[in-house]
């Protein structure tokens, strides 16, 4: 069955939409030689049915597996660190994974820099420390340009400089990459990788 674990979840719905308006016109297709309305569905083998039907369930199976491991997340008693974890790995679109032999990422933009996705993690912290190019990238460029291009180099200062010197407007449009940093400078510890959203994976690609 192809792996859809890629796609972003709207992506994902209206892939199905297209998949099962694929599969039902496969299926309605006359059965030629075995006479006109016989249904492919019948038939002992049709490989564009097989594939469309095959792509249509994988889909589906997907979006039932992320609708389970986002019921699963509601049920937890998530702190703030956790809550906001879950939106950064958004931001910066990377999917967390729950494999046998740790914790691993999946890059929905597909690029996989530096092999990432064959990483193993223990915690939230080593995951931080892996993706510091995408925080520097993503957060601390951009409140260093909202600062007028403050050049200090360590995250720690910049929060706090930023949170010392800019206007209660300039701190409440960059709220959000704020709290990130605070996030990965000072509460790693505090997020637990079980209470955030992931999928789980019963064999490693990897190994």
């Amino acid at each position: 069955m192809a792996d859809y674990s890629r796609y972003r979840t709207e992506t994902l719905e209206k892939m199905r939409s297209a998949a099962r308006e694929k599969y039902y016109n496969e299926t309605m297709k006359s059965g030629g030689n075995w006479g006109d309305g016989m249904r492919l569905s019948k038939l002992p083998k049709h490989t564009a049915w097989e594939k469309a039907k095959q792509q249509y369930e994988a889909i589906c199976a997907e979006l039932e597996r992320r609708k389970a491991a986002a019921n699963n997340c509601k049920q937890k008693d998530k702190n703030k660190w956790e809550h906001l974890f879950d939106q950064f790995l958004e931001t910066i679109d990377f999917w967390l994974v729950k494999y046998p032999d740790g914790w691993g990422l999946i890059d929905q933009q597909r690029a996989n820099l530096g092999n990432i996705e064959s990483d193993r993690f223990r915690n939230a912290s080593t995951i931080i420390d892996r993706l510091d190019i995408y925080i520097k990238d993503y957060f601390a460029d951009e409140i260093q340009e909202g600062m007028d291009g403050c050049e200090t180099e360590e995250w720690s200062d910049l929060l706090q400089e930023a949170r010392t010197t800019m206007q209660s407007k300039d701190l409440e449009d960059y709220r959000y990459g704020l709290d990130v940093l605070d996030m990965v400078c000072n509460h790693p510890q505090e997020i637990d990788l079980e209470n955030c959203y992931f999928t789980e994976e019963e064999e490693d690609y990897f190994e």
